[in-house]
């Protein structure tokens, strides 16, 4: 809910985290294509931004991939400026933290993400995955807790909004 998107950007530690949620949200990008965005991706004059190879990013090797337009509402506009004046522009919208001639990795987004949402007040379990894995030759039991929000809600969340306000499906 809009209470819910609000505390989660204002638990950002972080300015890079803060806005690879909204964009997440107010563009309806997965958490690959925020990874993936170039600067050049994006046109302000003509409000909005180009997802490259969105799915599918072997493109060069199977000559298939999906590219999209799309739009960027007006709020978000300024904080982009204001985030590509931050960095100082580059070839990526988020740069790794080791170098910025490389994006941010979508592990390394979703193990901040998850710590917004702790720190928000948001990681609520969901439910557990139970499987057997072997390590080292040795069959161990696994549990891996899912929670209620991860970082594809964002987009989930941005179809439920448009669809409030009228959008068509």
């Amino acid at each position: 809910n809009p209470d819910q998107l609000v505390q989660l950007i204002d638990s950002a530690n972080s300015p890079k985290i803060g806005i690879a949620i909204a964009l997440a949200f107010f563009c309806g990008l997965r958490i690959s294509e925020v990874c993936n965005l170039k600067w050049d991706d994006i046109d302000f004059d003509l409000k909005k931004l180009k997802v490259v190879d969105s799915k599918f990013s072997m493109r060069a090797k199977t000559k298939y991939g999906k590219d999209r337009y799309v739009k960027i509402p007006d709020p978000i506009i300024s904080p982009l400026k204001k985030w590509k004046d931050l960095v100082g522009g580059g070839k990526w919208f988020l740069v790794s933290d080791k170098s910025p001639d490389v994006p941010m990795r979508k592990k390394t987004l979703g193990e901040r993400f998850r710590i917004v949402l702790e720190r928000a007040g948001l990681l609520i379990p969901d439910y557990d995955i139970v499987f057997k894995q072997k390590i080292f030759g040795e069959v161990k039991e696994k549990k891996v807790t899912r929670y209620k929000y991860r970082f594809h809600t964002l987009r989930h969340s941005y179809a439920t909004y448009l669809i409030d306000k009228g959008a068509d499906i």
